[in-house]
Protein backbone atom coordinates (compact mmCIF):
# COMPACT_ATOMS: atom_id res chain seq x y z
CA UNK A 1 0.00 0.00 0.00
CA UNK A 2 2.75 2.31 1.16
CA UNK A 3 4.96 2.13 -2.22
CA UNK A 4 1.71 2.44 -4.29
CA UNK A 5 0.76 5.63 -2.68
CA UNK A 6 4.90 6.58 -3.15
CA UNK A 7 4.13 5.78 -6.53
CA UNK A 8 0.77 7.89 -7.05
CA UNK A 9 2.61 10.90 -5.05
CA UNK A 10 4.94 11.35 -7.90
CA UNK A 11 3.25 10.68 -10.80
CA UNK A 12 0.75 13.32 -9.19
CA UNK A 13 3.99 15.71 -8.23
CA UNK A 14 5.15 15.21 -12.60
CA UNK A 15 1.25 15.68 -13.53
CA UNK A 16 0.59 12.48 -14.70
CA UNK A 17 -2.22 12.11 -13.48
CA UNK A 18 -3.79 9.07 -15.52
CA UNK A 19 -0.75 7.56 -14.11
CA UNK A 20 -1.32 9.11 -10.40
CA UNK A 21 -4.71 7.92 -10.03
CA UNK A 22 -4.23 4.10 -10.91
CA UNK A 23 -1.79 4.13 -7.69
CA UNK A 24 -4.15 6.03 -5.84
CA UNK A 25 -6.80 3.57 -6.46
CA UNK A 26 -4.38 0.55 -5.86
CA UNK A 27 -3.07 2.38 -2.36
CA UNK A 28 -7.09 2.47 -2.24
CA UNK A 29 -7.91 -1.10 -2.86
CA UNK A 30 -5.19 -1.84 -0.12
CA UNK A 31 -6.47 0.42 2.55
CA UNK A 32 -9.32 2.76 1.80
CA UNK A 33 -8.79 4.96 5.14
CA UNK A 34 -5.23 5.53 4.59
CA UNK A 35 -5.47 9.40 5.06
CA UNK A 36 -2.66 10.29 2.99
CA UNK A 37 -4.07 8.03 0.23
CA UNK A 38 -7.72 9.71 0.45
CA UNK A 39 -6.19 13.35 0.54
CA UNK A 40 -3.80 13.14 -2.45
CA UNK A 41 -6.91 10.65 -4.75
CA UNK A 42 -9.52 13.23 -3.69
CA UNK A 43 -7.61 16.64 -4.26
CA UNK A 44 -6.38 15.04 -7.73
CA UNK A 45 -10.27 13.93 -8.72
CA UNK A 46 -10.85 17.82 -7.79
CA UNK A 47 -7.89 19.24 -10.16
CA UNK A 48 -9.00 17.06 -12.96
CA UNK A 49 -13.19 17.93 -11.86
CA UNK A 50 -14.13 14.83 -11.27
CA UNK A 51 -16.77 16.41 -9.31
CA UNK A 52 -18.82 13.17 -7.97
CA UNK A 53 -15.77 10.81 -7.04
CA UNK A 54 -13.93 13.67 -5.53
CA UNK A 55 -16.73 14.67 -3.19
CA UNK A 56 -17.36 10.97 -2.27
CA UNK A 57 -13.27 10.64 -1.53
CA UNK A 58 -13.71 13.73 0.47
CA UNK A 59 -16.18 12.61 2.57
CA UNK A 60 -14.63 9.38 3.35
CA UNK A 61 -12.26 11.57 4.80
CA UNK A 62 -14.30 13.22 7.33
CA UNK A 63 -16.17 10.02 8.30
CA UNK A 64 -12.80 7.94 9.30
CA UNK A 65 -10.21 10.95 9.52
CA UNK A 66 -12.16 14.37 11.41
CA UNK A 67 -11.08 13.96 14.16
CA UNK A 68 -7.14 13.55 13.68
CA UNK A 69 -7.27 16.56 11.52
CA UNK A 70 -6.66 20.07 12.29
CA UNK A 71 -9.95 22.85 12.53
CA UNK A 72 -8.18 24.23 9.05
CA UNK A 73 -8.10 21.60 7.13
CA UNK A 74 -11.78 20.61 8.09
CA UNK A 75 -12.67 24.12 6.93
CA UNK A 76 -10.55 23.78 3.62
CA UNK A 77 -12.44 20.12 2.83
CA UNK A 78 -15.91 21.78 3.50
CA UNK A 79 -15.44 24.65 1.32
CA UNK A 80 -14.06 22.19 -1.46
CA UNK A 81 -17.26 19.84 -1.13
CA UNK A 82 -19.60 23.31 -1.03
CA UNK A 83 -17.75 24.60 -4.59
CA UNK A 84 -18.00 20.99 -5.72
CA UNK A 85 -21.62 21.37 -4.86
CA UNK A 86 -21.82 24.63 -7.05
CA UNK A 87 -20.49 23.19 -9.94
CA UNK A 88 -22.90 20.14 -10.14
CA UNK A 89 -25.50 23.17 -9.90
CA UNK A 90 -26.91 22.24 -6.40
CA UNK A 91 -26.91 25.60 -4.51
CA UNK A 92 -28.62 24.32 -1.04
CA UNK A 93 -26.06 21.32 -0.47
CA UNK A 94 -23.20 24.23 -1.33
CA UNK A 95 -24.62 26.75 1.20
CA UNK A 96 -25.01 23.77 3.61
CA UNK A 97 -21.58 22.87 3.41
CA UNK A 98 -20.51 26.69 3.33
CA UNK A 99 -22.25 27.45 6.55
CA UNK A 100 -20.22 23.79 8.17
CA UNK A 101 -17.25 25.74 7.05
CA UNK A 102 -17.84 28.85 8.35
CA UNK A 103 -19.48 27.17 11.51
CA UNK A 104 -15.39 26.23 12.14
CA UNK A 105 -13.98 29.84 11.21
CA UNK A 106 -16.50 32.28 10.66
CA UNK A 107 -13.92 34.20 9.14
CA UNK A 108 -12.55 31.87 6.26
CA UNK A 109 -12.13 34.02 3.42
CA UNK A 110 -12.58 31.72 0.22
CA UNK A 111 -15.61 30.18 1.91
CA UNK A 112 -17.31 34.00 2.99
CA UNK A 113 -16.18 35.19 -1.15
CA UNK A 114 -18.05 32.03 -2.53
CA UNK A 115 -21.21 32.94 -0.28
CA UNK A 116 -21.09 36.11 -1.18
CA UNK A 117 -21.18 34.57 -4.87
CA UNK A 118 -23.69 32.65 -4.52
CA UNK A 119 -26.08 34.34 -2.18
CA UNK A 120 -25.90 37.88 -4.57
CA UNK A 121 -26.49 35.50 -8.06
CA UNK A 122 -30.22 34.36 -6.41
CA UNK A 123 -30.77 38.48 -4.94
CA UNK A 124 -30.04 37.42 -1.19
CA UNK A 125 -28.72 40.69 -0.17
CA UNK A 126 -29.05 40.63 3.70
CA UNK A 127 -27.64 36.89 3.17
CA UNK A 128 -24.72 38.65 1.18
CA UNK A 129 -24.31 41.72 3.72
CA UNK A 130 -23.95 39.19 6.31
CA UNK A 131 -20.70 37.30 4.64
CA UNK A 132 -19.42 40.64 3.73
CA UNK A 133 -19.35 41.87 7.06
CA UNK A 134 -17.53 38.94 8.26
CA UNK A 135 -15.05 39.61 5.51
CA UNK A 136 -14.44 43.12 7.17
CA UNK A 137 -13.03 41.64 10.54
CA UNK A 138 -10.03 40.45 8.47
CA UNK A 139 -9.60 42.91 5.86
CA UNK A 140 -6.94 45.51 5.96
CA UNK A 141 -7.52 49.21 6.05
CA UNK A 142 -7.59 49.43 1.53
CA UNK A 143 -10.08 45.97 1.95
CA UNK A 144 -12.37 47.89 4.94
CA UNK A 145 -12.80 50.56 2.66
CA UNK A 146 -14.06 49.13 -0.40
CA UNK A 147 -16.31 46.80 1.95
CA UNK A 148 -17.59 49.04 3.01
CA UNK A 149 -18.36 51.16 -0.19
CA UNK A 150 -19.59 47.33 -1.88
CA UNK A 151 -22.06 47.66 1.39
CA UNK A 152 -23.09 51.41 0.69
CA UNK A 153 -24.02 50.11 -2.68
CA UNK A 154 -26.12 47.21 -1.50
CA UNK A 155 -27.99 49.36 1.40
CA UNK A 156 -28.79 51.88 -1.54
CA UNK A 157 -29.72 50.03 -4.34
CA UNK A 158 -30.68 46.83 -3.38
CA UNK A 159 -31.96 46.86 -0.07
CA UNK A 160 -33.48 50.51 -0.32
CA UNK A 161 -32.09 51.40 3.09
CA UNK A 162 -30.60 54.43 2.66
CA UNK A 163 -29.53 54.74 6.61
CA UNK A 164 -28.12 51.52 6.85
CA UNK A 165 -26.16 53.00 3.16
CA UNK A 166 -24.98 56.29 5.27
CA UNK A 167 -23.43 54.21 7.76
CA UNK A 168 -21.61 51.81 5.74
CA UNK A 169 -20.26 55.04 3.40
CA UNK A 170 -19.65 56.86 6.78
CA UNK A 171 -17.47 53.90 7.51
CA UNK A 172 -15.60 54.17 4.43
CA UNK A 173 -15.00 57.88 4.70
CA UNK A 174 -13.67 57.45 8.37
CA UNK A 175 -10.87 55.27 6.32
CA UNK A 176 -10.38 57.56 3.37
CA UNK A 177 -12.05 61.35 4.56
CA UNK A 178 -10.85 62.51 0.86
CA UNK A 179 -12.60 60.15 -1.07
CA UNK A 180 -14.56 61.88 -3.38
CA UNK A 181 -16.71 59.13 -4.73
CA UNK A 182 -17.88 57.95 -0.96
CA UNK A 183 -18.88 62.04 -0.47
CA UNK A 184 -20.35 62.37 -3.60
CA UNK A 185 -22.56 59.27 -2.06
CA UNK A 186 -23.09 60.76 1.60
CA UNK A 187 -24.33 63.91 -0.31
CA UNK A 188 -27.00 61.87 -2.21
CA UNK A 189 -27.86 60.08 0.55
CA UNK A 190 -28.68 62.90 2.89
CA UNK A 191 -30.42 64.85 0.24
CA UNK A 192 -32.84 61.38 -0.19
CA UNK A 193 -33.17 61.15 3.27
CA UNK A 194 -33.56 65.40 3.78
CA UNK A 195 -30.93 65.61 6.15
CA UNK A 196 -30.09 69.07 5.10
CA UNK A 197 -27.56 69.62 8.02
Amino acid sequence: QDLYYKLAKSCDVLCKNDKALKYYRAAYDIDSTHLETLLGMADLLHRTEDWDRAFKIYQTVLVHHRDSQGSQEIVEIFYRLGGIKLKLGERKKALNMFEKALEIDAYHRPTLEAVVELQAKHNDWEAVVQAKQALLETADADGKFELHQQLGDIFRQNLRSPERGIAAFEAAADIKPDSHAVLHKLIELFSETEQWR
